[in-house]
């Protein structure tokens, strides 16, 4: 592979549906406990071991007692039963009941033998060792059957079908302490530079603390995704080399930020192109900011380079990345919500590059949402957490004019806050 072809700019659509081929929803399961279910896929069906319940219940406090010892019960004329004892809840009754007989139960106590219905105990009045029934109890009345949740053998839970609490909930009362899900990809991500300083280390001049680990780390948790750290990589072609193999080993996904572009400090694309035979290679995106990201495959797996500075980087990543990682993670594709705005000030774009520009709202004016656009180069490290959104400019705009109609794409911790019903439309 020559240099020459390095920065050959691809459009962006087309480098969207080019890596998109490479993206899979991964197949491999793995068991993890009820208790981590939340938002998994399951892999494999689920049926129930047990009938639910697996014995007959009372639904209310009552008496147990056979139905027909009440069918002559009335207001003016009770039945009288004799009290043979009282069933808790947990427990297994230790008495059987005869004709003429009740046993007191509590709501969810199981049903003692020979008894077939439940008089609610507000229709009762106990006294020492008999009870009086003031109305007739139906067969099987107030009584929870066994099986009538569940059977042994139901299909409970097909797979493919992602989990919720309620969920975990069924999977609990059938007694099962893990189950078998779709494993999330797995995503290796290295900060390059000689420049970066970790956390807590003193800061020294020319030197900058890492931004991209920390904000890539959480945009693949996000995703659907389990992010792998391995650090601040220094420009060492050989050290930068062996850190790459040996992601792409542990990992589906490799996620390098910085040494992207054509400097004599950015050593990725000289690394990937001695990594063997790739089964794509694109070095270089229409789009802005983001224009030296490399995307490549090899060996099926998914090497992406994005660019050093902390706005461009996760840019690219929510534009290209983070709908791979839902794919492979089988989640479902992430949509901004949208507010029609108007600019505020005549803004300008380079042709040939769709422009991902951040912006913020501005004010109100006559029903109207207006916005500003900010910075998105080296100086921009708070631009991301301080815009409202950003709007999307095609190639082939140069500029908008002040006052131009444009789509807001809205950050969702700020569709939240912001009311899109004064002024905008979604």
């Amino acid at each position: 592979m020559k240099d020459s072809v390095f920065l050959k700019i691809t459009r962006f659509e087309d480098a969207f549906t080019q890596i998109q081929r490479f993206a899979h929803p991964i197949d491999e399961g793995e068991r993890i406990r009820v208790s981590e279910v939340f938002n998994r896929v399951l892999s494999r069906d689920v049926e129930s071991p047990i009938d639910v319940p697996h014995f007959p219940r009372s639904s209310r406090d009552g008496y147990a007692l056979v139905a027909a010892d009440t069918f002559r019960a009335a207001e003016d004329k009770p039945v009288t039963l004799h009290l043979a004892g009282e069933v808790h809840v947990g427990s297994k009754p230790n008495i059987g009941l005869r004709r003429g007989e009740c046993a007191k139960v509590s709501t969810g106590a199981m049903i003692p033998e020979g008894a077939d219905s439940v008089a609610m105990i507000e229709h009762t009045e106990e006294d020492h060792e008999t009870v009086k029934l003031y109305r007739p109890a139906s067969p099987g009345e107030n009584v929870i059957k066994i099986g009538t949740d569940l059977r042994a053998g139901q299909l409970v839970l097909k797979h493919g079908r992602k989990l919720t609490v309620f969920d975990s909930g069924v999977l609990s009362s059938l007694g099962l302490s893990e189950v078998e899900v779709y494993r999330k990809p797995k995503v290796a991500i290295i900060s390059t530079g000689n420049e970066l300083l970790g956390a807590g280390v003193r800061l020294e001049a020319g030197k900058v603390y890492d931004v991209n680990s920390v904000t890539i780390h959480q945009a693949v948790t996000a995703s659907g995704g389990i992010p792998l750290d391995l650090g601040i990589c220094r420009d060492d072609f050989a050290r930068m080399a062996d850190i790459v193999r040996s992601a792409l080993v542990s990992s589906d996904v490799v996620l390098v930020s910085g040494g992207t572009s054509k400097g004599p400090g950015d050593l990725m694309p000289k690394v990937i192109q001695q990594l063997g035979k790739l089964d794509l290679y694109i070095h270089g995106v229409a789009m802005k900011p983001g224009k030296p990201t490399i995307l490549s495959s090899i060996k099926g797996k998914l090497l992406i380079a994005l660019p050093g500075y902390p706005t461009s980087s996760l840019i690219v990543y929510y534009a290209l990345v983070d709908p791979l990682i839902r794919k492979m993670a089988r989640e479902q594709p992430f949509e901004l919500q949208r507010l029609k705005v108007y600019t505020a000030t005549k803004v300008y774009s380079e042709i040939g590059r769709r422009e991902f520009k951040p912006c913020r709202i501005s004010k109100r004016d006559k029903g109207r949402i207006l916005v500003k656009s900010m910075p998105t180069g080296s100086e921009a490290i708070t631009t991301l957490a301080n815009a409202d959104g950003f709007m999307v400019i095609p190639e082939n705009v140069e500029f908008l004019e002040e006052n131009e109609e444009v789509e807001l794409y809205l950050f969702p911790q700020r569709s939240e806050e912001i009311d899109c019903t004064k002024g905008g439309t979604q």
